[in-house]
Parts: C-alpha cells; sequence; structure tokens
C-alpha cells in the first residue's frame, strides 16, 4: 500500500499567468492525513476509485503517461481509497497521482532519475513535482516546478474544516483574475530554519478572498473556525474550499477541534506536519 499525504499551502501568492498557468509563490507543508493506493501488476492499466472517473482520472493520465515515455510494456491495475476531500484546496488528486508515480517507477524497475520523473509529473499539473520532495516545508514558485525544501523547526498542528463544497483551481483562479489587479505583496526573505512565529507573520492567501466572495460556505467556514481559533492562525489553503486553524501546539488544537468537529454538518479533521519520505513508498 502506498500513502498520498494532503499538503496545505501555508502562503500562497499569486502572480501574471505563464501561459496556462498563474506563476505562484507558496510555502507547503505536508501533513497526515492520506489516501490510500494499492497497485498491483496487470497487463493493462486500469484505475478505480468512489470517484469512477475513468481514463479522465489524473492518475490514469499520469501511470499512461509513464508508460509512454519509458516505453514500458506492463500494466498496472491503481486502486484508490479517498480520505483526501475531494475540491478541498488539499492536493488529494496530485498527491495520488505523483506518489502512484514514484511507486511505478520502483515497481517497473524503470529506476527514472527525480528529476525526470519530476518532470513527467510537471507535464501531467503543477501540483504534482512536489510531491517528490522527502521534506515537511517547501517553498513553491514558477507554476510550481521550481521547489526548495525548508527546515521545519518545530511540528505544526492543524484544525482542518471542509464546507462540504468543491472548489476548481480553475474556478478559483479565476475569480482571482476578475476581482484583483493581479499585483500581491511580497514575502520578505524567509530563515534557514522556520517555525510556527514566522509562518504566523506571513499567512496569507491571495485566492481566499476571491473565492470566499463566491462561495458562501467558505466564508461562514472562515469566520466560524476565526472565532473558534483564538489561538491560532486561520486561512484557506490552496484554491479552497478548505479552511485551516494552525497552532503551535497539539493541546490548543485539540481544544479548538472539540468546539467545531460538530458545526453544521461540515467535515473537520485534526492534522499535524510530516515528512514527507520514501516510508510511505514501502508499506
Amino acid at each position: 500500500m502506498v500513502l498520498a499525504p494532503a499538503k496545505l499551502n501555508l502562503f500562497l501568492k499569486v502572480f501574471k499567468k505563464s501561459g496556462e498557468y498563474h506563476n505562484i509563490y507558496s510555502l507547503v507543508c505536508f501533513i497526515d492525513i492520506f489516501d490510500e493506493i494499492e497497485i498491483m501488476p496487470a497487463d493493462d492499466i486500469s484505475v478505480s476509485s468512489e470517484l469512477n472517473l475513468g481514463k479522465s482520472d489524473l492518475v490514469y493520465k499520469a501511470v499512461c503517461l509513464l508508460k509512454q515515455i519509458s516505453g514500458c510494456r506492463l500494466g498496472a491495475d491503481v486502486s484508490i481509497k479517498k480520505r483526501i476531500p475531494i475540491g478541498s484546496g488539499m492536493g488529494g488528486a496530485s498527491s495520488d497521482a505523483a506518489m502512484t508515480l514514484r511507486k511505478l517507477d520502483k515497481l517497473w524497475r524503470l529506476n527514472l532519475s527525480k528529476n525526470r520523473l519530476m518532470k513527467i509529473a510537471l507535464m501531467c499539473g503543477s501540483d504534482l513535482p512536489l510531491f517528490f520532495e522527502d521534506s515537511s516545508l517547501l517553498l513553491v514558485s514558477g507554476i510550481g516546478e521550481k521547489i526548495k525544501p525548508v527546515n521545519l523547526s518545530s511540528t505544526l498542528y492543524f484544525v482542518i474544516v471542509y464546507p462540504g463544497v468543491q472548489i476548481s483551481a480553475t474556478s478559483a483562479y479565476s475569480w482571482y483574475d476578475l476581482l484583483t489587479t493581479g499585483k500581491t505583496t511580497t514575502i520578505k526573505h524567509l530563515p534557514a530554519a522556520i517555525d510556527f512565529e514566522t509562518i504566523a507573520e506571513i499567512v496569507q492567501n491571495d485566492l481566499q478572498g476571491p473565492v470566499a466572495s463566491r462561495s458562501l460556505a467558505v466564508k461562514e467556514a472562515l469566520e466560524v473556525l476565526s472565532g473558534k481559533a483564538k489561538e491560532g492562525v486561520v486561512f484557506m489553503t490552496g484554491s479552497g474550499s478548505s479552511v485551516v486553524g494552525m497552532f503551535k501546539n497539539e493541546e490548543r488544537r485539540n481544544k479548538c477541534y472539540e468546539e467545531i468537529k460538530f458545526q453544521k454538518s461540515w467535515r473537520c479533521f485534526k492534522a499535524r506536519s510530516i515528512r514527507l519520505s520514501e516510508e510511505l513508498l514501502k508499506r
């Protein structure tokens, strides 16, 4: 079994487009919420999950592209158990595709370099390459292809609220284009080791305003969580719709979670930062 971790954007700055994609500058953290992937040898390629997307599934596209580029004649039967909410801004689809590519490189004995795999991943989507770095925190820039591991000096704790609506990245960025000038504030130089206080000072998601203005569910989740997370920092992750409370310690996180977990019909999660490592591929 392969574990595909969720990610959070602790800050997300958006700049002008490079072709199809916007340029971004983002600090990404991996967390201990996982999709579970089973991969079995097969003559052909098949991908199954509760989504039933068939050949439009990002994992299917990634596996087919890997097979085409590598010239491998083997197949794979990929089965995905979803734990990461769909359309939540937590990178579930990208993580599934990237971790499947990493595992198939081993199962098919392709022995491709990390850079080669990352280039194949980028052809599938701008979020995929970051799942090839073994780190807790990553600075991501360009359209997602420029990645720099950053040292996280202490564990971060999170309450995550998924308000039950799916927000596509395409919609979020188009709303951003309509509602902003494209200008964004810059982030000061980050220290070599980052802690809660450092991140708390720079938390900002340029997509949060545009998405909250179009989605009442996201706006309400931000307001409710902000009222409960008095000792934390609240922000939207990625293109939404998940809203996050970030805390310095587990006790404060747990207190907030207990106060918000039964709010409405939202799905609420407790999570902590983790290091993405090869151990996820050995299960």
